[in-house]
């Protein structure tokens, strides 16, 4: 199981859990920091990873919500 960080969590804390081993990425090694929300969400989709964030607006961004029910994504939001 794939867990992928937003870019509002430090490189710093999955580098540290690659270090444990854990299978990790973050968004900055697929995309540039400004990529819209929507566009890696179909990848998170399609390869089943589970989205680890700190936006707790992503609940009321519509859209947002659209594709994380579309993609089936596992999201966890850290406050």
């Amino acid at each position: 199981m794939t867990f992928f960080f937003d870019t509002n969590l430090s490189e710093k804390i999955v580098n540290g859990f690659k270090e444990f081993g854990e299978d990790v990425v973050h968004l900055k090694e697929y995309f540039k920091e400004d990529t819209p929300d929507e566009e890696w969400l179909r990848m998170i989709g399609a390869n089943k990873w589970i989205l680890i964030t700190r936006d707790k607006r992503i609940r009321y961004n519509a859209l947002e919500i659209s594709e994380i029910r579309r993609h089936k994504i596992g999201v966890f939001v850290l406050l």
